[in-house]
């Protein structure tokens, strides 16, 4: 298993994405983000949130502009070497699979200690309050599409390392 590479600062600077048909999705997006920050992208469907998570994770090129962890340029880094990892909301989630395993997925293919992996999800849990929910399968969790909690915020970023 690879080592995990522990960053302290997340800089978009001025980055822009824009498709080949010409839509320019993100515009001179900056954001710093500092350890232990956690952050919550909320906006209407097709403003760029998972966009910008997706160039972030490197599952899609950056335009113009600049992506660093702690003052490095990543923007032409692999995925694998960002060690970075994505939950989306329900269209991404396994429907088979619990709310914990959802949330803990990537550590587990990464083989990481089930402790570890409780941790983590545990903290993630209780920092957007849905402890109660983790049992449950994902389409256990809509059946309020108006109720505006947690499955309505759109995603967040979980860091890989220990």
């Amino acid at each position: 298993m690879m080592e995990a590479y522990r960053w302290e600062k997340i800089q978009f600077q001025n980055v822009n994405k824009v498709y080949p048909n010409g839509f320019h999705a993100i515009h001179d997006f900056n954001l710093d983000v500092d350890d232990g920050e956690f952050i919550v992208f909320v906006g209407p469907s097709g403003c760029g949130k998972s966009t910008v998570l997706r160039m972030l994770a490197g599952l899609e090129e950056i335009t113009s502009g600049k992506l660093l962890l702690d003052g490095k340029v990543i923007n032409n880094r692999p995925p694998v070497e960002r060690d970075i990892a994505i939950v989306f909301q329900d269209y991404a989630l396994y429907g088979n699979l619990s709310v914990y395993d959802n949330v803990g997925i990537s550590m587990k293919v990464q083989h990481q200690k089930d402790t570890a992996i409780y941790d983590k999800v545990q903290q993630a849990a209780a920092t957007v309050d849905i402890q109660q929910y983790l049992n449950r399968l994902p389409g256990q969790l809509l059946v309020d599409r108006n109720s505006g909690w947690l499955w309505h915020v759109p995603s967040f970023v979980i860091p890989r390392h220990s």
